[in-house]
């Protein structure tokens, strides 16, 4: 009974022995697969939750079955070139051509015009850079939408302007404010100079209230020395009016502006024939 309690204890502590020794090559095997990785990945966050190897391998195949089969490589080095950069854009999902791009239009307050040729520049350039749809789009309403902005905020500070400066001419003129405008245009459209250069004048100084003033006092002189000679100041004239001034300077040589539009070399040529342009324009207009 002694030597076979012995023998039992002994293969006991045998058993025992052999499963801490199994237990240590296991987990030294468990460990063993962290000392093949490279010293400078070994540290990375990454793998700060990975216990094993098979764990390790499950997180490979999920991370590969999410980016999948169709795999977009970033140029770089010798790919780093305007026709690889072209591919990539086209597997993006950049259309074939800039017309392939569609936009929804904003809406345009009254008086603002839609640049069609500025849309097609634009789908050129987002095709050049490969902006996608999506992309394209929002850029393209943020440009919209800032467009809009300034145009309704130049439009509310030329209202503004406008306000003011009829409330100056009011104060200038009192009660013939009106009378004052009115003269004020009449000088303006017809000393001005064409119809582009007069718009052009309108747009920087048409609200100034000094120069409307200036404008009136100017036509009202105009129209005092007009009356004086037994005449009408020219931008009081109507179409017949203009004829018939127009064919006393070409005809009547008592007129002193026929003598000066005949002579080239007149002093006052230049002004029979800045005369005779500004009664044409008046004669045009009437009819």
């Amino acid at each position: 009974m002694n030597g076979s309690g012995a023998t039992g204890q002994s293969g006991a502590a045998g058993g025992a022995q052999g499963g801490g020794t199994q237990g240590a090559q296991g987990g030294q095997g468990a460990a063993d697969w962290r000392s093949m990785i490279p010293p400078e990945y070994a540290q990375d966050p990454s793998l700060a939750n990975i216990k094993d190897l098979p764990s390790l391998v499950k997180g490979f195949i999920s991370a590969q079955s999410m980016i999948g089969a169709e795999k977009i490589a970033l140029p770089a080095g010798k790919n780093d070139t305007p026709e690889y950069w072209s591919q990539v854009f086209d597997k993006l999902g950049r259309p074939k051509s800039p017309d392939g791009y569609t936009f929804e239009r904003p809406r345009i307050p009254e008086g603002m015009a839609y640049n069609e040729e500025l849309e097609k520049s634009f789908k050129k350039v987002c095709h050049e850079l490969g902006i996608l749809p999506r992309q394209a789009q929002g850029l393209y309403k943020f440009y919209n939408d800032l467009a809009v902005q300034e145009f309704q905020n130049a439009a509310g500070a030329m209202d503004r302007a406008y306000a003011d400066g009829e409330k100056k001419i009011r104060e200038i003129f009192g009660g013939k404010a009106d009378e004052a405008i009115q003269l004020a245009n009449r000088v303006f459209k017809t000393f001005g100079g064409s119809p582009e250069e007069v718009a052009a004048l309108s747009q920087r100084c048409g609200n100034d209230p000094l120069v409307v003033a200036m404008l009136a006092r100017i036509g009202q002189n105009m129209r005092e020395d007009a009356l004086v000679r037994g005449e009408k100041a020219d931008f009081e004239l109507t179409g017949k009016d203009a004829e018939a001034k127009k064919r006393d300077i070409l005809y009547n040589k008592d007129n002193p502006l026929n003598a000066a539009y005949l002579d080239k070399k007149h002093p006052r040529h230049q002004e029979a024939l800045d005369t005779v342009m500004r009664l044409n324009e008046i004669i045009l207009g009437a009819r």
